[in-house]
C-alpha cells in the first residue's frame, strides 16, 4: 500500500480495491489448481522461492 500510494501515486482507495480484486481472482483461477502442481513459484515480497509440493 505504501509503495502504491508514494511510488505511483495512486489514491490507497484505488490500491486497496485493485488488491481485493487480485486475491478475489487468484482465489477463483489460481488457487484450486495448486493441488495439481508439482512446482509452485512464490514470488510475494520481491522474493523468488520455488517450492517443490509433494
Amino acid at each position: 500500500m505504501q509503495r502504491d500510494t508514494s511510488e505511483r501515486g495512486r489514491q490507497a482507495r484505488f490500491a486497496m480495491q485493485s488488491h481485493q480484486h487480485r486475491r478475489r481472482q487468484y482465489q477463483l483461477y489460481l488457487e484450486p489448481f495448486q493441488k495439481n502442481c508439482e512446482f509452485l513459484l512464490n514470488q510475494s515480497q520481491n522474493k523468488r522461492l520455488l517450492e517443490r509440493k509433494t
